[in-house]
Formats: C-alpha cells, structure tokens, sequence
C-alpha cells in the first residue's frame, strides 16, 4: 500500500468517492469514474442513482473494475448484496452472511422496502457481525442518508 502512495496517479479510495460526490452529476460518469483509475487498495462500491436500475457493486483492484454488477430488475434482480468477498466466489465457510443476508432481503420482499426494513436486514445476525464497523443507508431521490458506527460486542451471534 505504501508504494502505491507514492504513485502520482493513485488515489486514496475515499478521496475518489468525495470527487465523485464533488463533480459527477450522473449515474453512467459516476460509474465511469469509480471504475478507472489507479487506486492504493481494493475496495468495493456500491452506488445507486436516481433513476430505477440504476444500481451498481463495482468490485475494484487497484488498477480498475474486475467487475461491475448491474441490477436487473426485469429479470427478477432487484437487489444485490455484497459483503466482504466477491460475489462470483462462494464465500468462507467461516464467514457466509451473503445467504442469510439474501434470505432477509426475500422475507422483506421488494414491496415491503422500507428504511426501517432494511435496518433490520443489515442488523441480523450474521450480516451484522463482530467485524462491521459502519453502515449506509441511502436513497439518493429522496436525498436521504444515514451513517451509522457499528459495534457488536463479542461473541456478536444470535
């Protein structure tokens, strides 16, 4: 990491999130911009706009997007988890909150989508383990966002 400090164009992750915030005005040059360039650790973004579909997991390396997944609601995505692993690796065994944050997302259903819905998604446990330290919840047409420091005391399970 420290070498890639010292590369002119690398750019720290969240110095490139706050120029996206700065001078992006839409979804496609938001996207575009968090998917280039040199940065000095991996990292994932996920970033939804105003419009419906436009949601996005872009799943950095240092260099650019290894991948970038869409949602598609058509075609029956309509929500997209990613925790700390890449979402086409099956995750640790240790560590699987993908299914069991999955399996809330169902059991909330998409007409059921509420902020105080998806608190209670991300705050089940395991999706909500000894390792979370924050989270978002953000509707960006509605200019809603709320960050919340988290901490789960040990042994942190249901």
């Amino acid at each position: 990491m420290l070498l890639q400090l010292q590369k002119k164009n690398a750019s720290l992750v969240s110095f490139l999130s706050r120029d996206v915030f700065i001078n992006e005005n839409d979804f496609k040059a938001a996207l575009d911009n968090l998917s280039n360039g040199t940065l000095i650790a991996d990292v994932y973004y996920i970033m939804a706009g105003m419009k419906p579909g436009e949601g996005v997991v872009i799943s950095r390396n240092r260099e650019n997007a290894a991948d970038i997944w869409m949602l598609d609601a058509d075609h029956g995505r309509w929500y997209e988890v990613q925790t700390n692993y890449d979402h086409w690796e099956e995750p640790p065994w240790f560590d699987n909150r993908i299914d069991p944050a999955n399996d809330a997302m169902n059991a909330v259903g998409r007409k059921n989508l509420t902020l105080d819905n998806m608190f209670k998604v991300i705050t089940t446990k395991p999706v909500f383990n000894i390792q979370t330290t924050y989270s978002i919840l953000a509707v960006p047409s509605d200019s809603i966002f709320k960050a919340f420091s988290r901490y789960c005391p040990y042994p942190c399970v249901e």
